[in-house]
């Protein structure tokens, strides 16, 4: 992202409390002092980051952001609904009825592909169909996100609550 600095010092820059979602905190304080800012975005702006490519990091990085999202979540009076992806509690609740019928895991199975028609998508399109299971790996990230929301949120509220009183 790219902001002037004025903006960026209006609003005291990035919250030193989070650890991540801390553009979504950021934006978050822009949309209540400056209702009316414009946001634009420039489809041709290239990002890279510089993070570990290993899925393995992916993972640690997605927990990490939902941990943040829920301290975002519980420091925000504003924003009422948390950060949740509902995918992974359906497959996790379809993974349950295996215990009915070991059949039942073909359904898991088929639904974590149907959820993400993306990639079965671009699968059939490319006549390539290991391209399927990026559905397991997105739904992987999004459980993971969603733990570390859980999680963050546990470990957090007394300590978001608190301070909250005392501000």
């Amino acid at each position: 992202m790219s902001i002037r600095r004025a903006i960026f010092e209006l609003i005291s820059g990035f919250a030193p409390d989070l650890r991540s979602a801390e553009e979504d905190d950021f934006w978050n304080r822009l949309r209540r002092l400056q209702p009316n800012a414009k946001l634009l975005y420039e489809p041709t702006a290239i990002v890279k980051h510089d993070y570990d490519p290993q899925f393995k990091d992916a993972l640690r990085r997605n927990r990490s952001y939902g941990a943040g999202l829920a301290h975002l979540f519980l420091k925000s009076e504003g924003l009422r609904v948390p950060t949740l992806y509902p995918f992974p509690f359906l497959v996790l609740l379809s993974l349950g009825l295996m215990l009915l019928s070991p059949y039942l895991l073909l359904v898991s199975f088929l639904l974590v592909i149907l959820l993400y028609p993306g990639w079965l998508i671009e699968a059939i399109r490319k006549n390539r169909p290991q391209y399927t299971l990026y559905s397991f790996v997105q739904i992987s990230l999004e459980l993971v996100n969603d733990y570390g929301f859980v999680t963050g949120y546990i470990k957090l509220r007394h300590t978001v609550d608190h301070d909250r009183d005392k501000g």
